[in-house]
């Protein structure tokens, strides 16, 4: 999937704070279509299905940041968007914020 090659670039280069721009950028672009139906639910928790996938077959020592790791495990309950034990998009939007302000404090 397209989308996701960005950050397992990034990964696979090593560039790990620039995968966690990439994904923070994505999770906020994930939760605006998807508020806006332009993009379902079941295929934005594929991307992070993929990058879970990618991050466990071939890089099983990397290490991630917390809101990283949880950005990726909330957007894997995607497919259940709406239901009490589904993702919710306001923690995915805060995880993604947290992210960048990381970032811009470092």
């Amino acid at each position: 999937m397209e989308i996701v090659t960005p950050i397992i670039e990034a990964i696979e280069q090593n560039y790990i704070v620039e995968a966690e721009q990439i994904l923070g950028k994505l999770c906020l672009d994930v939760c605006d279509r998807i508020e806006n139906a332009t993009l379902s639910p079941k295929d934005a928790d594929d991307y992070f299905t993929l990058i879970d996938l990618y991050i466990t077959d071939n890089c099983k020592d990397l290490e991630l940041k917390e809101e990283m790791q949880n950005i990726i495990f909330e957007g894997m309950l995607l497919h259940d968007y709406g239901k009490d034990y589904g993702a919710n998009l306001d923690t995915l939007r805060l995880l993604a914020k947290k992210l960048y302000s990381f970032h811009r404090h470092a």
